[in-house]
């Protein structure tokens, strides 16, 4: 079983406006993706497609073997939540939260904070060097340690898939890079699949599979 399958996904927006142009895509379990375009290419409509926050105007997708045309928005809200990790650009901490904290949002949100939870926390700030920083409050942090912080709280529920849109996009070339290869290996040390979009061919090439979005038309770079 794949964990996300694309069939002839189109979508539209208001007016008319086509998005994605059936777009046909298959990530095997483990996998490392990523997809490259322009700014409006519809690369973050791709990811919210994935994750269920938005639904496709034509065509099916499946997400580890349930279709999401067949769920309604509370299902999918609870696919999302046990079974989808997301990393965005503007990071999208809580200013009056620790470090800490930030990490173990999804859990407090589910009710499921426990020590297992809060060790769970601990080991992750400490796969990304922040442990020291964990009651720090996250106004402290440089940009790449805001994103650090993200990457931990997206795989604290132990996440099958990790969708990251432009995760170094507010970061300067080097702490992009650094903040993609924890990103990377940290999915690898999970054994989560991970789909990210970028503008950054560099940072694409990191992946086992490029991707071209251009004009809503997917296609597989050589």
């Amino acid at each position: 079983m794949s964990a996300l399958v694309f069939d002839k996904v189109s979508k539209r927006f208001e007016g008319g406006r086509l998005v994605l142009d059936a777009v046909s895509l298959e990530v095997p379990r483990g996998a490392r993706y990523a997809v490259v375009g322009r700014s409006g290419s519809g690369k973050s409509t791709l990811l919210h497609i994935a994750a269920g926050i938005e639904v496709a105007t034509q065509g099916t997708v499946g997400l580890f073997g349930k279709a999401l045309h067949e769920l309604d928005d509370r299902g999918r809200t609870l696919l999302r939540r046990d079974a989808v990790g997301l990393v965005f650009q503007s990071f999208f901490l809580l200013p009056h939260l620790s470090v800490a904290e930030n990490v173990g949002l999804p859990a407090m949100i589910a009710g499921t904070m426990s020590g297992r939870m809060r060790d769970r926390v601990r080991h992750l700030l400490t796969r990304v060097g922040l442990a020291d920083r964990s009651a720090d409050s996250v106004q402290k942090l440089s940009g790449g340690e805001m994103q650090r912080v993200a990457i931990c709280r997206a795989l604290l529920l132990s996440p099958k898939l990790i969708l990251a849109d432009e995760p170094t996009g507010n970061l300067d070339d080097v702490t992009g890079r650094e903040v993609m290869r924890l990103l990377l290996e940290a999915c690898g040390d999970e054994g989560a699949t991970l789909v990210y979009v970028t503008h950054s061919q560099e940072l694409a090439a990191l992946a086992d599979a490029r991707f071209v979005l251009h004009s809503g038309v997917l296609e597989k770079a050589p």
